[in-house]
């Protein structure tokens, strides 16, 4: 009987623990968490640090849209060809200044947003879904007046393009994705443990904040780290973790309901209906969105798109070396005709790609390999882009840059 009633107690004291542990760790699904701004006015080291990293740009403006704020900019000639950046999952487009302003420079006109729960925009009670995210981008579009325009989404922001173009097809012009997510049959079984519900939520809730700084410095090669580029971008990661008090949630519902897999149907139906109007950009040592395991479930989806391969670009790539992802957006200047590439070389069709350790770096007596080439989606004949037969500015010149130092 002692036993028992010992048992019983030490029941109830772990499920009253349990309960507690939820009531203060997992906040209200349907209370919006805020912003940086709300950081900014409540913490004055979150203000210090955000506004080092992210400052508001003299264009920032606000609106609220059907779900909640939304904090976005216009850069760019106002004649220019028209395209909204669609960022990843925990950074913003802060993480990689150098690419919008190639991009501008070479004739875009960038629309640039935060996604709910990031950066400046509000965390309203979402289930962050495709179809929510899709809607952010159909309301904003509807707010600055462009009936139409081209849409780039990078990592997660790949997802959410293919859905918003699956959902409004007749309002993109082009889509052009960089190591789009979506493609993925399953999530690992690390994130499907903290998405078992309520004992995983609060496991998530515990440990999570902890485990994305982690995996934010996991993912820069430490030599990398030293790089400004590499460690600005580190930095505007670190600030969304840490000071983003919707953040988490944003992560969490995502990764439960969000654009990230079983995007199957989304992108088949997007590659029949925009046809050769899609260009996927991804780098070949790409292990977050994994280049080897996802870009063939890309050809065999969209056919009559082009996917151009930036040899030993990791995903990274917008930040180690944004030249490269814009060179192929604008071969034939701002209206993006990358179907009219020149220069067909079969060299890389029967090759294996470079290997990718972080390590590693190439013989310099050794003939140059292509650092970008590109096919149709189907059956691969490459193109070279001989304008980019240089020494590469990316991670290898990074490497060798900061051996020097």
């Amino acid at each position: 009987m002692d036993r028992t009633l010992a048992a019983g107690l030490s029941l109830s004291a772990a499920t009253i623990a349990l309960l507690l542990s939820h009531l203060f760790l997992v906040p209200n699904p349907k209370t919006d968490l805020g912003s940086f701004t709300t950081s900014k006015a409540t913490n004055a080291t979150a203000k210090a640090y955000i506004d080092a990293v992210y400052p508001l740009h003299t264009e920032s403006q606000f609106i609220r849209l059907s779900a909640g704020e939304t904090h976005f900019y216009l850069k760019g000639p106002v004649e220019g060809k028209r395209i909204v950046l669609v960022h990843g999952i925990t950074g913003t487009w802060a993480a990689a200044p150098e690419f919008l302003t190639l991009l501008t420079q070479k004739g875009f006109r960038i629309l640039v947003y935060d996604l709910y729960a990031r950066g400046y925009s509000s965390s309203p009670g979402l289930q962050y879904s495709a179809t929510d995210y899709a809607m952010q981008v159909k309301d904003l579009l509807d707010h600055v007046g462009w009936e139409t325009a081209s849409v780039l989404g990078y990592s997660l922001g790949g997802g959410i393009a293919v859905a918003f173009a699956d959902l409004f097809s007749e309002r993109v012009d082009d889509l052009v994705l960089i190591a789009p997510a979506g493609l993925l049959k399953d999530l690992p079984v690390e994130a499907k443990i903290v998405l078992i519900p309520f004992f995983g939520t609060i496991l998530a809730y515990a440990v999570g904040h902890a485990l994305l700084l982690k995996n934010i410095s996991d993912s820069v090669d430490p030599q990398l780290q030293l790089d400004p580029r590499m460690k600005h971008m580190m930095q505007t990661a670190t600030a969304n973790v840490k000071y983003n008090p919707g953040l988490l949630r944003g992560f969490l519902e995502t990764l439960r309901n969000g654009p990230v897999r079983r995007m199957e149907q989304a992108y088949a139906r997007v590659g029949d209906t925009l046809h050769d109007r899609v260009l996927c950009v991804w780098g070949t040592c790409d292990t977050v969105v994994e280049f080897e395991a996802l870009s063939p479930v890309f050809r065999k989806l969209v056919p009559a798109g082009t996917l151009v391969e930036l040899k030993e670009a990791t995903h990274n790539v917008v930040v180690e070396t944004p030249e490269r992802v814009v060179e192929p957006m604008s071969m034939k200047g701002p209206i993006m005709q990358w179907k009219l590439l020149p220069s067909i070389d079969a060299r890389w069709t029967q090759q294996q790609h470079p290997a990718c350790s972080l390590h590693q770096h190439t013989n310099p007596s050794a003939p140059s390999p292509p650092l970008i080439s590109t096919s149709s989606s189907g059956p691969a004949t490459n193109v070279i882009f001989k304008s980019l037969m240089t020494p590469n500015v990316g991670r290898a010149a990074i490497s060798s840059n900061t051996r020097k130092k």
